[in-house]
């Protein structure tokens, strides 16, 4: 059985990996706004 400080790092692990995830979402989710918008401005040029 694991330890109660093998639990607490990988509780600690799996929330840095939810934090940086998030973070990957947000930034993908900016730059695909980005991308419509300059694709509606190069449709109407």
């Amino acid at each position: 059985m694991a330890s109660m400080r093998d639990i607490k790092r990988r509780k600690e692990s799996v929330q840095s990996t939810g934090q940086i995830t998030k973070a990957m979402k947000l930034v993908s989710s900016v730059k695909l706004q980005k991308a419509k918008v300059c694709r509606g401005i190069k449709a109407l040029l």
